[in-house]
């Protein structure tokens, strides 16, 4: 059993929804509708066990209860200087937003449908930002890069671009019966209607201001604030590992001439040892490692294989002072032999992964797989290695045959 000691404000901030605080203690709301009664005399010590980690407070299955800035409201803000008619979205009660795992899956029959024309994939920025929704009024939101709107927030016409941002919150539900019941606060801030209100495009309303901020609808009048009900839950999905894509061949490292080199000439490599090429592809997704290959890595990865992550990472000696730690993926579906004329007795084999930033990228932050092959033994090319005694686990229990400089094939993928 997990046991977290926790003092009472940050089990508070973190774990819960909403509090109450007496002199005879504190009840404390859970988002399930569980309440925990803590008397006064406990309060300098909370144990919480088994806490379970749980999506983005606005992850779930939300239904709409109350559009805020309604046509009137907004013709109002613009004292009837702008224009809204039946394309402006109406309060519909059985609009929903499904909202988890990177995605945002809208069920409407209000006119937000031609804002949210299908199922979209979303971005959390970092940090919250600060809206202000009225006089010394100020909401903090958490803004979502959703791709797959249309701005143009008309059925009629399709925007150039599909990116939008929205912000989010939750907020109590002071109507609820309980204390604890939380809403979900969306504000639509971020698109150029062509549909209603057109005038406000002729007032220059829709521009971004001086300090940077990309939204283009995020002053009163021109943001679209709703209010939304959870009625289910989205059941978070394990984040990927970061070798879980499909790659494209990018550069070998270890070729031929550099394998040949470290050997001195005295091990030979012919057509059977891999030659780059940029159309070889691996895709790892969900334990299943799938090989599109040109090159002769294809009698290694012979066809579909099977992977399990082993924990830890390895410290694999890649030059004077140099180590890379991988991650160490052990490969079931593969021919150790490296040969397509035979086909190895054991079918399992040990590669090491990393990721590492790209220096020639145009931006920073864009990363590649770095792959080594550490635990072959080839029957196709450098045959003398095996003569050398080369092919061995080392003293400490390493099982890997190919895990030495000089040994051990390199190649670097990019995504696809």
């Amino acid at each position: 059993m997990k046991k977290i000691i926790l003092s009472c404000v940050a089990l508070l901030a973190t774990f819960f929804c909403a509090s109450t605080v007496s002199a005879q203690g504190v009840k404390i709301y859970k988002q399930n509708g569980e309440v925990i009664d803590i008397p006064a005399s406990q309060l300098d010590r909370i144990e919480a066990y088994d806490v379970t980690e749980t999506g983005a407070d606005y992850e779930g299955v939300w239904k709409m209860k109350k559009l805020v800035t309604d046509a009137a409201y907004m013709s109002e803000t613009w004292g009837g200087s702008a224009t809204y008619g039946d394309a402006f979205p109406a309060f519909n009660a059985n609009d929903q937003l499904t909202i988890g795992n990177g995605k945002l899956t809208p069920a409407l029959q209000s006119t937000l449908k031609n804002f949210f024309t299908g199922e979209a994939t979303y971005e959390v920025m970092p940090g919250t930002y600060s809206l202000h929704t009225g006089v010394g009024a100020v909401a903090e939101l958490t803004i979502l890069k959703v791709t797959g709107v249309n701005r143009n927030f008309d059925a009629a016409s399709t925007s150039e671009s599909n990116v939008a941002y929205i912000g989010l919150r939750t907020i109590e539900d002071e109507d609820a019966d309980e204390a604890g019941v939380m809403l979900l606060d969306v504000y639509l801030i971020d698109y150029e209607a062509t549909s209603f209100a057109t005038e406000l495009k002729e007032f220059g309303m829709y521009s971004p201001d001086m300090a940077g901020n990309p939204y283009m609808a995020y002053s009163t009048g021109m943001f679209i604030n709703f209010l939304m009900e959870k009625v289910g839950e989205v059941t978070p999905t394990p984040a990927k590992k970061f070798y879980e894509k499909s790659w494209t061949m990018s550069k070998l490292v270890t070729d031929a001439a550099y394998m040949s080199e470290t050997w001195g000439g005295s091990a030979t490599y012919g057509d059977a040892f891999p030659a780059f090429n940029a159309a070889d592809q691996l895709t790892f997704e969900n334990g299943k490692l799938t090989p599109a290959l040109q090159s002769t890595l294809k009698n290694f990865f012979t066809g579909e294989a099977t992977y399990e992550e082993l924990p830890g990472t390895y410290s694999l000696h890649t030059g004077v002072g140099a180590v890379a730690e991988l991650t160490i993926l052990k490969v079931t579906g593969v021919n150790r032999n490296f040969d397509a004329a035979s086909t190895s007795e054991s079918n399992v084999a040990y590669i090491g992964l990393r990721q590492i930033e790209d220096e020639d990228a145009d931006e920073a932050g864009v990363m590649l797989l770095d792959v080594y092959l550490i635990d072959y033994e080839a029957t196709s090319f450098a045959t003398e290695l095996k003569e050398f005694g080369m092919y061995a686990p080392d003293m400490d229990g390493n099982p890997y045959m190919a895990y030495a400089t000089g040994m051990y094939i390199n190649f670097i993928m990019k995504q696809k």
